[in-house]
This record gives C-alpha cells, structure tokens and sequence, in this order.
C-alpha cells in the first residue's frame, strides 16, 4: 500500500511506529489502516493531547453501536501495541489492559486422528473433476497433502509458483508470507514423489511465472471444497467456528510432528526453534501451543524456553 500518511497530534509516533514495524517485516497492513482511523480520531476529538493519555484511549476503544464485539478487540489490540512501543521508546503512554469478550471464545484446534487423515486423503484422491473445476480432482489431493506433510497455511499453498519447487533441495520457497517472512519447506520423500508425478504428468509445460496449481481457488474456495472432503471422509462438522477448520491440518502437522519426536526420544526442547522456523512462525510462543495439544506434558519445557531462548515472545499466530 501507498504511504500512510497521518495528521494527528501523534502523528510523528504513529509514524515511527508504523515505521519500527516494517523494519521488523510486518506487513501490518488492517493494523495500519486502523492506526489511521486512530489518528484521524484523535485529530478531531483531541486535537491539543501531548501523549496517549487515558482518556483519549478509552475514548478511542469504546464499542461503537455499529461494529462487532471482534472489531473492537482488534482496535484495542492495536492501540495496546502502540502504547507498548511508546513505553519501550520512553514515551508516555496508557496501556489499555487486555479485553477478552467472553461471548468470543477461542478456538480449540481439532487435531485428525491418523485413521481420519487417510480418510481425508482417500476422499481427496477420488473427486470427480466438474465443468466449472476441470483441475480439481488434479490439485485437490496436491494440496491436501501439503497442508498436512509440510503444515502450510492455505494461502501459502495457493499462491506457490512453479518456480517456488525447488527440485534439487526437494522443497517448497514459500516467499514473504505473514510477517514478511519467506521460508524454505523440504519434502518428505513421500511427498515428494506425489509432487514428481503431479509435475511430470500436469505441469511439464508450464512456465516458472505459473502458478503451481492452476485453479484459481481463493483460500474460502477451497475451505468449500474442504468441507465436501469432510463429508465424504465421514468426519462430522462440528458448525459455524467450531470446526474442523481447514487451518487444523496445519495444526494436526505440528502435533503430529512432536508426538513423532517424542516417541523417538527426540528432546523437543531443542527442536521447538526447528519446528518454529519451518511453521514460520514469529516466535517460539507460537510453537510452544501445540505442545499443550500432545498427551505429555510439557510444562517443565515451556518453563525453560520462556527463561532461556531469545525468541520465546507474544504471538498469536499458530
């Protein structure tokens, strides 16, 4: 997007702050379009205020008559960032505290069993191709299995190019995803050889610009497309946010994963910085969740990794 321009009595911190969160590869994109709305509301209505004050912020965050219990949870989130990194940079500023409305609750993820993920996959393997979906018997089982062998997130899938399978390395470029962070993926030897068969048989003529699977199938498409695989794999939907959620076969990668690790002996303590950087995620926290969904416990590791390793932080993103 363009350069955000603001014209508040804070301008310049909004400005330093939008700033400090580019140079840490945060696209930040909504958060920035929010600080705006911020800016354009503190001009109006505090047009004289030296500092985030209390008053501005409460008056900024209240519930508006128009917008939902979640987009004024977003807004506080926001303002809870900036003041943070006002007080780190010794401004003054009022830290709203966290606001969870209890009528929001948080998603649990579902983890598939490994009977449920070969259901999932045989039900891939065998749609039917349609007239308005020519490739997707082709693609979708593609797809499905990158999600669960590689953890991707869906958007990542759907947005590789030919040029983003690296055949000698074995892996997938994923390239400035969320945080704007690019990534490589290796394969597992299974994986690989679907995806040899899929660009030997279907892709040998495409270009390195094409995209990798030739659908054109936005993430709520193919979330649609998913909920027919459920249906036809006999798992049952649980409704409308609760699941399964395309996003849990990333979530059932990462379980899978460390209960794998821990029936080998592996110490997870000392591959949770692997897992982080091949999730892409931001920091290690982030990881550390799916450890709460295997059967062990694994308090005495969290205990260590929050003490002891430099990226355990606050981040949401599992």
């Amino acid at each position: 997007m363009g350069e955000m321009l603001f014209i508040g009595p804070l301008s310049s911190l909004c400005t330093k702050f939008i700033e400090y969160k580019h140079s840490i590869g945060c696209k930040y994109s909504r958060e920035e379009l929010s600080l705006r709305a911020f800016d354009r509301f503190s001009a109006e209505q505090f047009p004289y205020v030296e500092n985030l004050d209390k008053e501005l912020v409460y008056a900024w965050t209240a519930l508006q008559p128009y917008e939902s219990n979640n987009n004024q949870q977003f807004r506080i989130s926001v303002i809870r960032q900036f003041a943070k990194y006002l007080d780190s940079q010794g401004y003054k500023a009022f830290i709203h505290p966290p606001c969870y409305n209890s009528s929001d609750k948080k998603h649990i993820p579902y983890i598939f069993t490994v009977d449920e993920i070969q259901r999932i996959f045989f039900a891939a393997d065998h749609m039917e191709p349609r007239g308005v979906s020519p490739y997707r018997h082709i693609t979708t089982p593609v797809i499905i299995k990158t999600l669960y062998g590689c953890g991707l997130r869906i958007t990542e899938a759907l947005n590789l190019h030919m040029r983003d399978v690296d055949i000698n390395s074995r892996s997938l470029i994923v390239f400035k995803s969320k945080y704007n962070k690019s990534r490589i993926v290796p394969m597992s030897n299974s994986l690989w050889q679907i995806y040899q068969n899929y660009l030997t048989r279907h892709r040998f003529n495409a270009a390195e610009d094409d995209p990798l699977f030739p659908d054109q199938l936005t993430a709520h498409g193919f979330y649609n497309r998913f909920r027919e695989i459920l249906y036809r794999a006999k798992i049952s939907h649980r409704g409308l946010g609760k699941g399964p959620r395309l996003h849990d076969m990333r979530h059932t990668f990462a379980v899978h994963c460390l209960n794998r690790w821990q029936r080998q002996g592996v110490d997870i303590y000392t591959m949770l910085p692997i897992l982080s950087e091949y999730l892409g995620h931001n920091s290690i926290s982030a990881t550390s969740n799916y450890l709460r969904l295997t059967p062990a416990s694994f308090d005495e590791i969290l205990s260590l990794a929050k003490v002891n390793h430099p990226l355990f932080g606050e981040d949401k993103d599992i």
